[in-house]
């Protein structure tokens, strides 16, 4: 999988919201929309890539830190199928979890997709840019 770009989609009046084409091509025909353990964003996933994800969590359930993740990530996760004209429906308490009312911001982010508000998306890149020195020297350590 390798999700690129960014996109801008609006909900319709029933939570549908039109996921491009180009990352339904690389998803399979269902996949996962759930809110991942960080950020203020919802998360696509296939379901091979949320296996993957949630997995290692399971290695220390009896970790009384991580029942409760794992009821968190699974509790409100969704598995969803597109209609024939590219749509899901994304649950109402996923969307009021992260604050996505109407305008969804779409990004790839490799591996899997993040779905953002407008909001939301404006705090992250405002975070991004203030942490960008420090961000691109930890890059620079990764390739030595």
């Amino acid at each position: 999988y390798l999700f690129l770009g960014e996109h801008r989609h609006n909900l319709d009046a029933k939570n549908r919201l039109f996921i491009p084409t180009k990352y339904r091509e690389q998803l399979d025909e269902s996949f996962i929309i759930a809110k991942p353990a960080r950020g203020n964003c919802l998360r696509i996933s296939s379901i091979q890539q949320w296996n993957d994800y949630v997995d290692p969590m399971y290695d220390d359930m009896c970790d009384e830190e991580n029942g409760p993740i794992i009821r968190m990530l699974h509790r409100l996760a969704t598995e969803v199928t597109p209609d024939s004209q590219g749509r899901v429906v994304v649950s109402t308490d996923l969307l009021n979890l992260v604050g996505i009312t109407k305008s969804v911001v779409i990004v790839g982010c490799g591996r899997y997709i993040e779905l953002y508000s407008e909001e939301a998306h404006a705090e992250m890149l405002a975070q991004e840019k203030a942490n960008m020195s420090e961000m691109l020297q930890s890059l620079s350590k990764i390739k030595r």
